[in-house]
């Protein structure tokens, strides 16, 4: 890959004509003698409301899309694109390709930097995000079998999961409540909403698998001598796939926040209200495994 000097002035965008009138050298009426050699250190792009003059003294035109041009002296102007065919011609072709060359230098260390620094990031955080998910996992399998131990919690939990979470359920309604709905033998009521519930129905085995071997072991195989001979195109396509793996891994760690929310206390008692409220058959085994759950046994 084309290597850019160490310290070497690196080409600028400019985003606003303010830009460059206010440096060092810049002249807004320049005149390009024969013989001169010029470098092109910077292009714009311009909306309509800030177009401008060209810098250049024989020409003057109007335009929107142009760069900045360097004399060996130091001196700057502003100059349109179709300008510089038409003032500099041979001369001006040979400097848009330097500058060509030179863009495309820079955007193929900028996003080879881009790479590097996302595979370091990205395998650093799976592998604390696969720690962490071991972790986490240990807590759900702990509070599931408790509940799944005794068949009517591991029922009425099930159908908390149905509902994404949600402690609702129906009651027969009272005499003043038909009345007022016209019959409605049952209206439904809810004790509020397990936090964490996603962690119970996620299969954290397939997303350990799915961040081991989807992320983890292709990030660490990953050469970065490799990624430095490879084109534009071919960079650009790593950065989408190590954004698919970020997603892997945001996955990962928002189960192991759930986890952490499914383990609160609170959840517990709230369950616990929802199956007296919602007629759930418990005996003491039952009772006892809700309050340990909830650090009140």
């Amino acid at each position: 890959m084309p290597s850019i000097a160490k310290g070497e002035e690196r080409l600028i965008l400019f985003e606003s004509p303010d830009d460059f009138r206010f440096r060092v050298g810049y002249q807004e009426d320049l005149s390009l003698p024969k013989g001169h050699s010029f470098t092109i250190i910077g292009g714009y792009r311009f909306k309509k409301v800030n177009w401008l003059r060209c810098g250049v003294s024989s020409c003057k035109t109007l335009h929107g899309n142009g760069y900045v041009i360097r004399s060996a002296d130091a001196l700057e102007t502003n100059i349109g694109h179709c300008c510089g065919q038409t003032i500099l011609g041979a001369e001006w072709k040979a400097m848009f390709e330097r500058f060509e060359t030179r863009r495309k230098e820079e955007a193929l260390q900028d996003v080879l930097a881009r790479v590097l620094g996302t595979r370091d990031a990205t395998l650093k955080q799976a592998e604390t995000a696969l720690h962490s998910l071991e972790a986490a996992a240990g807590t759900v399998r702990r509070i599931v079998t408790a509940l799944e131990c005794y068949g009517p919690l591991k029922r009425a939990f099930r159908d908390c999961l149905k509902q994404r979470g949600s402690l609702a359920y129906f009651r027969a309604t009272t005499a003043d409540e038909r009345e007022m709905f016209r019959g409605q033998t049952s209206v439904r009521e809810t004790k509020g909403h397990i936090d964490g519930w996603h962690a119970a129905a996620v299969d954290s085995n397939w997303l350990a698998r799915e961040l081991r071997f989807r992320v983890i072991v292709p990030l660490a195989e990953i050469q970065p001598d490799v990624l430095r001979g490879l084109p534009f195109r071919a960079l650009e396509q790593r950065l989408r796939d190590f954004s698919s793996m970020a997603s892997i891994v945001q996955m990962a760690e928002v189960y192991v926040e759930d986890a952490a929310k499914l383990s609160k206390p609170l959840n517990w008692h709230k369950f616990e209200l929802y199956c007296d409220a919602s007629k759930v058959q418990m005996d003491h085994q039952g009772y006892k495994a809700l309050r340990t759950l909830a650090g009140t046994a």
